[in-house]
Parts: C-alpha cells; structure tokens; sequence
C-alpha cells in the first residue's frame, strides 16, 4: 500500500480548504498529521522506472508539487482478510472493538461488538485502504477512552475507499466519525446517539 500525503494548505483560498493545524482550523491538532491532513491510501498496479501507476487515481484535483507532496510506502499489510459471524464481547476500554490496522481489501461482516465503557470506538479502520464493514451491529457505548471523551461507532482514521452498509450502530455517543483525508460510502446504515 502507498499512503500520498501532501501539506496543508496555509490559509482558506477559493474552492477546497484542507488543514489540520491547532488553532487556524482544527480543535483536536495536528498531533499526528504535523500539518499534512490531506492524505489518500492507494494500491501500486505497476512500476516503470520512476514512474508509478495507482489505483484508484487521485480522488481529489488539489494535488501540487507547492504543497510537497509525498508518498510512503510500507510492504506488509494485511490483504484480503476477512472477520464473518463473531461476536465480540468485553468489559475492557479499547481503541476500537475491531481494529483494522494497515490493511488492505479486507472486510467485517455479521459481527457484533459489545464493547466496555472508557472504549473510543466500535470498529476503527485505521491506515487500511479497500475496507467493507457490512450487515454489523454495535451495542450502545459511551463515554469515550483514548483521548477522547466521547465514544464513536465507526471512526474512519486516516483511511481510503470504505465501503459502510446494512449496519446498525444502537445508542452510541457520536455514531460515525471521519478523520485525516478518509473516503467513505454509507448505506443502508442505521445510526442512533444517545442524548
């Protein structure tokens, strides 16, 4: 997988404004990103010379060489994994009920979390690229852990072409959640907070 990542952009312009930066445009910081909130994960298709050729293309047009843009790569992630018909049951705080870390073309279907109080998210794609999370459920949560003080069903973290449908996400403090430069479709997802 390679990860394209370029820097912020350093004051709202016409069109698309992307930045991460404390204080100009982001509550939470730049912690992890060190002002490159535009990121998208993409798969290598074919390699000649010094020219790479990636799938999908580049979603956005704001690329350019003004803002640095770099590209990461690391061998090693997970590919073609699945977790079907499992439910998932703790008393423990955790970053995510199901973590999918660095991973590509994978998916979660017909799972069920039930996650302790002090957990910050039900399922948590994080770095992945190609990821389904469909026909799931997810207990209610709250409270939040990890940073956060409040708990989310499906936090997208830094991840590319997520595909979210036929999920019920049942009284959870902030249902869905996107961070860094993540693409995602939803449906037929039911989505309940608590208030």
């Amino acid at each position: 997988m390679l990860q394209l990542v370029q820097n912020d952009d350093l004051a709202p312009t016409a069109g698309l404004f992307v930045c991460s930066t404390m204080a100009l445009c982001s509550r939470e910081g730049s912690g992890y990103t060190h002002g490159t909130g535009q990121r998208q994960n993409v798969k290598v298709v074919a390699i000649s010379g010094n020219a790479i050729t990636i799938s999908p293309g580049l979603y956005l047009d704001n690329w350019t060489s003004a803002k640095n843009p770099v590209a990461y790569w690391w061998g090693g992630d997970t590919q073609f994994a699945g977790v079907e018909n499992l439910q998932v049951f703790t008393t423990l705080g955790l970053w995510g009920g199901i973590e999918i870390f660095e991973s590509s073309d994978c998916w979660v279907s017909g799972v069920s979390v039930h996650v302790g109080t002090g957990s910050r998210a039900g399922y948590r794609p994080n770095l992945s690229r190609n990821i389904t999370i469909q026909n799931s459920f997810l207990d209610p949560m709250t409270g939040g852990g990890f940073g956060s003080t409040t708990s989310y069903g499906i936090e997208l973290f830094a991840s590319t072409a997520v595909l979210l449908q036929n999920n019920i996400i049942k009284q959870v403090d902030s249902p869905f959640y996107s961070v860094l430069e993540t693409q995602a479709t939803l449906s037929h997802t039911t989505m309940t907070s608590t208030v």
